[in-house]
């Protein structure tokens, strides 16, 4: 005669059986770029697939013990991929995954990889497309807008791994139109960087968010094609897309006091050079007037700021700015 199951002892489970289906199967997420999926443990096994940046595969297995490899140490773990196909892959080159963490998962994995450096172009445009998809899919305002920042920063990075040799390589002129609106050529760095304004449009769209002042920043340290030569109005030209453009949005900010630190350097440098007036000498008039514009704003801002060097860098914006009235330009 069987006994009946106590009632108290089927809620559990019950309970624990819901539990089991509710956590799923384990899921990793491959954290490195071109990961080997391989029929067995061991570098030395055959190569079945490589892995992209970004998919999610299912445990199933793992070693009982650990390998090191490249200085990491993991056990190996047997993976089912998207597709169906089941290999091992090393685990140090996965992290746990679930659905609610996605966002800081992509967030932790930019923050890893363009920490690095020396990584390849096919590496870095890796991770640009995953964190291009991930950006997509994020689900909240600051999420989105912090992955995007981070698609700009790898894909400044595949820029700069570029370089120029690799310029007219038929996967690198794929990339550069796919980019098209997001790249410009800097001909003096001989290499291809994110747009600057694109920091901006991103800062503008995301200004209520916590992320707003490091995107800011990102935006003020953007590479602007071409260079000044010592010419002043091109300098203070440069200055009020960069650190200007910053202190304006966030005068309190995080880096509100490099900012200053930065403006300060550049303006005394021009107010101490002695050639004076014949500073601006050879500079086109409409130039002169347009360096007039914005050290006037400057020092309009900088008088806002209650910090000893914002009034040191308003002085000297002052006597920048008398200098350029004395030179004249159009009137």
């Amino acid at each position: 005669m069987r006994r009946a199951i106590p009632a108290a002892l089927l809620v559990l489970f019950l309970v624990a059986a819901s539990a089991l289906a509710a956590s799923g199967p384990d899921l990793r997420i491959v954290s490195a770029p071109s990961v080997s999926l391989r029929d067995a443990p061991g570098i030395a096994s055959r190569l079945l697939a490589r892995l992209a940046l970004g998919t999610i595969v299912t445990e199933i297995a793992r070693t009982g013990g650990v390998d090191t490899v490249g200085g990491m140490t993991a056990p190996w773990l047997e993976v089912s991929t998207p597709s169906g196909e089941e290999g091992w892959l090393f685990g140090a080159l996965t992290l746990p995954f679930s659905e609610a963490e996605k966002d800081a998962l992509a967030l932790e994995i930019a923050a890893d990889r363009l920490g690095r450096s020396g990584d390849s172009f096919e590496a870095v445009e890796e991770l640009h497309a995953f964190l291009s998809r991930a950006a997509v899919a994020a689900a909240t305002p600051d999420a989105r807008a912090r992955l995007e920042l981070a698609t700009f920063g790898a894909l400044d990075r595949a820029g700069e791994a570029v370089g120029f040799r690799r310029r007219g390589d038929p996967r690198v002129v794929a990339w550069s139109e796919a980019n098209a609106r997001d790249l410009v050529w800097n001909e003096p760095a001989a290499r291809w960087t994110v747009v600057a304004d694109r920091f901006w449009e991103l800062h503008d769209r995301s200004a209520s968010l916590p992320g707003a002042d490091e995107i800011a920043w990102a935006g003020a340290r953007a590479q602007l094609p071409g260079e000044c030569e010592g010419d002043v109005p091109c300098s203070v030209a440069m200055l009020s897309r960069t650190d200007v453009r910053y202190l304006e949005r966030h005068p309190r900010g995080a880096h509100a006091g490099e900012a200053i630190s930065n403006v300060a350097v550049a303006l005394d440098a021009a107010v101490e050079d002695p050639r004076g007036e014949a500073l601006f000498r050879g500079s086109p008039p409409e130039e002169v007037d347009r360096m007039r514009r914005d050290l006037a704003r400057l020092a309009e801002l900088l008088e806002r700021i209650d910090d000893p060097r914002a009034r040191a860098a308003r002085s000297s914006a002052k006597a920048l700015l008398a200098r350029a009235k004395a030179a004249g330009g159009r009137k």
